[in-house]
């Protein structure tokens, strides 16, 4: 599990979406895991098996780029970054909180491997315009690979999806019920000899920006753990964050409409490239 920091950045989002009215939420759940976050915009994100998947078929198309420059592609093992909720209102796993505060834990894996400088070159189309007398595509074997498995991307909105997900969490971190949650979280902290006004601040404390994980950093994670437990704080924000979803979903109804059946289209195209 991977605690995720709150993005400050994220809270100056807010103007960017439509309709000002805080709308209104059915039942609070109660949150006690990260596993319990599931949202409505989750269904236009691509799982981790479509994501393998285009990777892979990228990997065939830049390889067969790479040979007729008689060289040779390897995509490097780094794997790929979660797309899970986990940690989206922040760690909720007193153990994880013990063990490391709120440092994110390192991926594992292999580190990626150093492609020589011709390699590197013709990859990304940096800096030549033919190797060994063959033109290099625009942008590279990868802009290559990228027109091939990806035409038509520039007609659609393809980013939105992920937008609309800042534009949620912005919207619903200002929201007036998840504030009250937030302060009845900072009156625990407060019992617990801790002062910070929500969770966003007691993580991002900048005594925590050290190699490893302080003694008082843990003592703190696990009191924030224990108070978002002890009041809910991720179960009233699952619940308003999930009406600001449910009313961003339905104002770009076309447009995400648009992003699915193109992302349909690309899946088929990849399954047809690395089936050969």
């Amino acid at each position: 599990m991977t605690t995720v920091r709150w993005c400050g950045v994220l809270l100056v989002l807010t103007a960017c979406a439509s309709g000002s009215a805080e709308p209104p939420v059915g039942a609070i759940p109660v949150v006690r895991t990260g596993a319990d976050i599931v949202l409505p915009l989750d269904r236009f994100q691509q799982t981790s098996d479509r994501r393998e998947l285009l990777s892979k078929a990228v990997d065939v198309v830049g390889d067969r780029c790479m040979r007729r420059f008689g060289l040779e592609w390897k995509s490097d093992p780094a794997p790929q970054p979660s797309l899970s909720n986990t940690g989206r209102y922040t760690n909720l796993d007193p153990a994880v909180a013990s063990a490391d505060g709120y440092h994110s834990r390192a991926a594992g894996g292999p580190p990626p491997s150093a492609l020589p400088a011709d390699a590197k070159a013709v990859w990304l189309g940096e800096g030549v315009t033919a190797y060994r007398g063959v033109p290099v595509p625009s942008g590279g074997c990868v802009g290559e690979a990228m027109r091939q498995l990806k035409p038509g991307i520039e007609q659609i909105e393809a980013g939105l999806p992920q937008k609309l997900q800042w534009q949620s969490f912005a919207l619903t971190r200002q929201d007036s019920r998840v504030t009250a949650a937030f302060a009845r979280w900072a009156s625990c902290m407060q019992d617990k000899g801790f002062r910070y006004p929500d969770p966003p601040t007691a993580a991002n404390d900048p005594r925590w920006r050290t190699e490893r994980p302080s003694p008082q950093e843990t003592a703190t994670a696990v009191a924030d753990v224990d108070c978002k437990l002890r009041t809910n704080v991720a179960g009233v924000m699952l619940a308003v964050e999930t009406a600001y979803q449910q009313r961003l979903a339905d104002e770009n109804a076309g447009a995400l409409a648009a992003v699915m059946a193109y992302a349909d289209r690309e899946l088929a195209i990849a399954r047809q490239v690395v089936q050969g």
